[in-house]
């Protein structure tokens, strides 16, 4: 089983919206995907129980529990598990980069947005996973070149 996190210290960033298109994307490929939504808002959730199929399994709970529900899916042949977590909170951020394959940070392309992913990416250092920023929500490619430059010096 792969485990991807969506990692930012900032709200608004996109985590949720690109972690439930991860997993309909991956279930369209023939994976059985499942989310762990460690946010307080549980929108990962809210979005499962707006959804029609029941094809991807999705469990809201605390940081804590985060390596227990990894140890489920796994045991229940999960092919991937994606971890939406909650803004502000280095430590779940942590202990879900820590337990991670791979780590998107998604970004919007603004001087205020990549300013902020620096938490983050310290974070992604400390927990020494792979790791790589998505620009979010960019309205044009002239403005997504421009973040991309922004970000390159970064070190991610």
């Amino acid at each position: 089983m792969k485990i991807i996190s969506l990692l930012s210290q900032k709200g608004g960033a996109g985590k949720t919206v690109l972690s439930v298109n991860l997993a309909a994307y991956a279930n369209s490929q023939g994976l059985d995907v499942a989310i762990a939504d460690i946010d307080a808002q549980s929108s990962s959730c809210v979005w499962f129980d707006a959804r029609e199929e029941d094809d991807i399994s999705v469990v809201s709970c605390q940081p804590t529990r985060l390596e227990s529900v990894s140890k489920t899916a796994a045991k229940e042949n999960c092919d991937l598990l994606i971890i939406d977590t909650s803004p502000n909170s280095e430590s779940a951020t942590l202990a879900a980069a820590r337990l991670s394959d791979f780590a998107l940070v998604p970004c919007r392309p603004s001087l205020q947005d990549i300013e902020a992913i620096r938490t983050t990416i310290e974070l992604v250092a400390i927990a020494q996973v792979q790791a790589g920023i998505v620009i979010n929500a960019a309205k044009n490619s002239s403005i997504a070149q421009d973040a991309t430059t922004a970000i390159s010096g970064l070190g991610l």
